[in-house]
């Protein structure tokens, strides 16, 4: 019995230092100072929308918002912005309850160039018939719930919007076409 608990506690251990080692290599976090814990205290005004997280978040990284997707952590709503330039992918993560910038992570851009999504591209769904917002209400028409993110990707040449959405503690994965808004695939995944 003293050797299983000694090989558990091991195997704990063992997890616990690869994945330290993991969040090291995976790129730089830059934690934000007790001044912002500070104006989390001041600000009581509630919570902030998805668009109010954005702007902040672009305040602190200037690029294109990639995706937005929300979080728990400690009990707090958390908003996680990631946010791309030509070389350099940021996620800022924003307390939704105050709306301060609690961490903002680097790392070099690593993307498929065959299946990248332009800016232009970008710049051009945002005012075409099927807009993120669109999207979001299609997936919103086929599952209730709540909208965990929206990414814009490519898929075999095609231009679509990925909108997850959380249900029943399940989550839902819609893939819509960005021209038509016709749904292409909708995947439940258990939470």
């Amino acid at each position: 019995m003293a050797q299983m608990l000694e090989k558990i506690l091991l195997a704990t251990v063992v997890v616990v230092l690869i994945t330290m080692n993991m969040v090291f290599i995976s790129g730089t976090t830059v934690f934000i100072d007790e001044e912002n814990e500070e104006e989390a205290k001041e600000k009581s005004s509630g919570s902030i929308t998805r668009a109010e997280a954005i702007a902040l978040a672009l305040d602190k990284a200037p690029g294109t918002v990639a995706e937005v997707e929300t979080d728990m952590v400690n009990g707090n709503v958390i908003y996680e912005v990631e946010i791309v330039d030509a070389n350099t992918e940021t996620e800022v993560r924003i307390d939704a309850a105050t709306g301060v910038v609690m961490a903002i992570e680097q790392e070099p851009r690593e993307e498929d160039e065959e299946e990248a999504v332009t800016e232009k591209e970008r710049q051009q769904i945002k005012i075409g018939p099927i807009t993120e917002q669109k999207a979001i209400k299609i997936a919103l028409g086929l599952v209730n719930g709540h909208v965990v993110s929206v990414e814009t990707e490519r898929e075999h040449g095609m231009l679509i919007y990925e909108v997850e959405i959380a249900h029943d503690g399940d989550v839902v994965e819609i893939e819509i076409d960005a021209a038509t808004g016709e749904i292409l695939e909708m995947e439940w995944e258990d939470d």
